[in-house]
């Protein structure tokens, strides 16, 4: 539908009613081009400063989308323009700490939703921030996602045993890329990890502001992402149009790329590393995909430093929430558990064995009941008109598909997605029809200075 239906509230609705000030800054994309009725002022947020369509240059209004001769801004219940110097992270978590403040009565508790755009395409990063990765990913792919493997074993992350996934065999591997791919590769990850650093230093401003406002002891903070890693890019969306778009609306010259008036994706191979040790990336319900780990932190509450493993839901946090704000009362019309006893130390689990999911995503499908796990993925992802199935408990990175041994505990699976897909409307579709993931466009492309040689 593109935007948040009417009839659905949200946290800010539901802690307005507990006498909560509320506050979005950063991306919106809940609908609102051209109807302000669908923007976050009227949707539980007393401040909001947002980008309405939710992608944009990070440096100014230019649109990320061929579609869109531009973007909007809005301050509450009116457009804006943008401040002098405007980098996107920068901004939203300025607009953040000026709510933060916008009330002097400390004693009233106030909601924040500040949501980055970063590191969305198109990468764009301050220059300074950039310099400081030069170099960093030129060994490629496969020894950096070896690197963060061997990491992710010696902190604990991942078990000494737990196989990372490998690269779908339909993208190269490093080796078997031309030098200049390399050259171009090597820059969109540094242009990347700048964005992922500046959004970190803009997170510890907030935080920072909290402390020294005495408030951080009385704030619970949580982190994650919306998804896994983006292995597309808007030559899928767009097709061959896309280039006449894009080499006239920007300078995409690999000197000029993280730059203001730049356009560059990460891409697939850049995905998969991110992903790791998962399978896959944005836009499928592999691991890869939809796993995303979520930091948390309220002092006096939950234990600093600790690790929790229990497997949560997007739809836990409502729930979550609502209770760490007192309200103890049922909500029967909240889908979802609270993550909170678990949280701290009373249980081991937010969810039960015999709890399942269902998830459906530009076709693809997936269902998830305790440590099993189906999902269809159309060809060459997957088995095509085919169901696989894993056990996250031996296999959490879906190495091994075990349909054919387990015939009945896939039958099983299948028969409560079908009820699934039944209760909540999915209309099953034997393609996704639109080349987003399903395109193989991002190693056809080169600046238009790189196309001539070898």
């Amino acid at each position: 539908e593109a935007r948040l239906d009417p009839k659905i509230e949200t946290l800010g609705n539901r802690l307005q009613r507990l006498g909560y000030r509320t506050f979005i800054a950063g991306k919106w994309d809940m609908g609102g081009r051209g109807n302000p009725d669908l923007w976050p002022i009227r949707r539980g947020f007393d401040n909001s400063w947002v980008l309405i369509e939710g992608s944009a240059s990070h440096f100014g209004k230019q649109s990320a989308l061929a579609e869109l001769p531009s973007v909007t801004y809005v301050a509450n219940d009116s457009e804006v323009e943008l401040p002098n110097n405007f980098y996107s992270s920068d901004v939203y978590a300025d607009k953040a700490i000026e709510f933060i403040d916008a009330n002097g009565d400390k004693t009233q508790p106030f909601f924040g939703y500040l949501s980055f755009t970063a590191p969305h395409y198109p990468l764009q990063a301050p220059d300074d921030y950039i310099a400081r990765y030069a170099g960093q990913y030129d060994e490629g792919y496969e020894a950096v996602r070896n690197a963060r493997v061997k990491r992710m074993r010696e902190t604990g992350i991942i078990g000494v045993d737990e196989q990372a996934a490998p690269r779908h065999p339909v993208w190269p591997s490093w080796e078997k890329l031309p030098d200049k791919i390399r050259m171009l590769e090597s820059r969109r990850m540094e242009i990347y990890a700048a964005m992922i650093e500046s959004m970190d230093h803009n997170i510890g401003r907030v935080v920072e502001h909290l402390k020294s406002t005495g408030q951080w002891e009385n704030t619970v903070v949580l982190f994650f992402s919306d998804n896994g890693p983006e292995g597309g890019n808007p030559l899928d969306w767009g097709g061959e149009p896309w280039f006449d778009w894009a080499e006239n609306s920007f300078d995409t010259s690999l000197e000029n790329m993280g730059r203001a008036n730049s356009y560059v994706w990460a891409g697939p191979g850049w995905a998969y590393v991110s992903a790791t040790p998962f399978r896959d990336a944005k836009g499928f319900t592999t691991e890869g995909g939809i796993r995303s780990p979520m930091i948390i932190t309220w002092p006096g509450h939950i234990r600093a430093g600790a690790t929790l493993r229990a497997d949560a839901h997007i739809l836990d946090l409502m729930p979550t929430i609502m209770a760490m704000a007192g309200d103890d009362r049922g909500h029967e019309s909240i889908l979802g558990r609270s993550m909170l006893p678990a949280l701290t130390g009373a249980a081991a689990n937010i969810h039960g064995e015999g709890e399942q999911f269902g998830l459906e995503l530009l076709g693809r499908r997936a269902l998830i009941l305790g440590n099993w796990k189906i999902t269809w993925n159309n060809a060459p992802w997957g088995r095509g008109e085919e169901w696989s199935l894993f056990n996250l408990a031996t296999d959490p990175t879906e190495i091994d598909d075990v349909a054919d041994q387990h015939p009945e505990k896939l039958a099983e699976l299948v028969a409560a997605w079908e009820k699934y897909a039944q209760a909540n409307g999915v209309i099953p579709i034997p393609v996704y029809p639109m080349g987003n993931t399903n395109s193989f466009t991002h190693y056809k492309w080169l600046p238009p200075s790189m196309r001539q040689g070898p």
